[in-house]
């Protein structure tokens, strides 16, 4: 074990940080606990390469450039959105790790919204625009990098993941992981293709 990963659980950083995680995991102690070690088993161990220390400068420039951002509105039962625009990232500008630095920088900062915490949060990413620059990106180890940090590290419910204008070739990108997925990760998924295949 990683000394950090030891260091994080035994110093948090301060209570506020152990309530987050209780709340998120409806104050079952022993999940909490497990997300909390997920947290800093991927920080340290796993993937520390999506995590910098320093707030990634791509943070800022993807959020301008309409690649991902909140909508102003929640949905009925106010959840936070998040929508991707997966076609306006460009790899070769923008390296997968860097992107992924930049969102666990962003998902840090939305565990600290109380909302999120309480009420789960919905993703919807917008695969049109999509090409194989794109798709040579989901590599196996990208997408459990992608489950384990986001999905099974961080105190969020994940209530909908909608994958919307999924070329045909990008669905078999989705079958790989779908051994991977929890049961009811599996039921909240939703892929929606384009309309032309």
């Amino acid at each position: 074990m990683h000394p950090g990963v030891s260091t994080r659980l035994i110093s948090p950083q301060d209570d506020s940080l152990l309530l987050i995680y209780l709340r998120g995991r409806k104050h079952r102690v022993n999940q909490a606990f497990d997300t909390l070690k997920r947290k800093a088993e991927v920080r340290f161990d796993e993937y520390p390469e999506v995590f910098p220390e320093e707030v990634p400068d791509a943070l800022s420039n993807l959020a301008k450039r309409g690649v991902y951002g909140l909508t102003k509105t929640r949905d009925k039962f106010g959840r936070r959105i998040i929508c991707f625009n997966t076609g306006e990232w460009n790899p070769n500008e923008l390296p997968f790790e860097e992107f992924g630095g930049a969102a666990t920088h962003f998902y840090d900062k939305m565990i600290l919204d109380k909302d999120v915490i309480n009420n789960g949060l919905i993703i919807i990413q917008n695969c049109g625009g999509m090409g194989l620059k794109h798709a040579r990106q989901y590599t196996l180890h990208n997408m459990l990098l992608i489950l384990n940090v986001f999905c099974l590290a961080y105190p969020i419910k994940l209530k909908g993941l909608y994958y919307v204008n999924v070329p045909s070739y990008v669905k078999y990108l989705f079958k790989i992981i779908q051994p991977f997925l929890s049961k009811k990760l599996k039921e909240r998924m939703v892929i929606m293709g384009t309309g032309k295949d």
